[in-house]
């Protein structure tokens, strides 16, 4: 009968732990933190929905328990009404177009002074000086040629005698008309 032989001369302590099992017990250290701390911040959550839910309830008891807004009518003078009116029919202009006609039908030989819109009549008053009657009257053609302006015609004119060059000062009259 043979009996085994123990040939280990170095005694092995009890709880032996190689490398990669501190390894593996490591990580089971960290999934445990990340549990609890994950845990945590639910639970928190928690907490504060219950918090806003509670404040909802407070506040839509709060709003039942309020009497309902009515509503206002408000009455406003007629000559608040014009006022309102005319403002709508002035932002109503088609300033874009009537800007860009005046730019297209630009002459080097005429000057304009001044543009004066009517925007209850739908009319432009353009006064300007030109060098002489023949470039003011080939200016109000241009105008006429414009599809934004309607009825264009020269009002009144006259010659600036005391002035050397003798420049022509002229008002023309035009209607404007929304393009589309």
């Amino acid at each position: 009968m043979s009996q085994s032989i123990d040939l280990e001369f170095i005694q092995q302590p009890l709880f032996s732990l190689s490398r990669f099992a501190w390894l593996r017990l490591a990580a089971l250290v960290i999934g445990l933190l990340a549990v609890a701390i994950t845990w945590q911040a639910h639970h928190n959550q928690q907490i504060e929905m219950a918090k806003l839910e509670s404040e909802l309830n407070q506040f839509n008891q709060i709003k039942q328990m309020q009497p309902s807004v009515t509503q206002a009518v408000v009455t406003i003078a007629p000559e608040k009404i014009k006022e309102l009116l005319d403002m709508v029919n002035v932002l109503a202009t088609p300033w874009n177009g009537l800007f860009e006609a005046i730019e297209d039908t630009e002459n080097k030989d005429v000057v304009l002074l001044s543009l004066e819109p009517n925007t209850k009549k739908q009319q432009l008053l353009i006064m300007g000086e030109a060098k002489n009657l023949q470039v003011a009257l080939q200016y109000v053609a241009q105008l006429q040629k414009q599809p934004v302006l309607t009825q264009v015609f020269m009002q009144k004119h006259h010659v600036d005698e005391s002035n050397v060059s003798k420049p022509v000062r002229f008002t023309v009259l035009a209607k404007w008309q929304a393009v589309l």
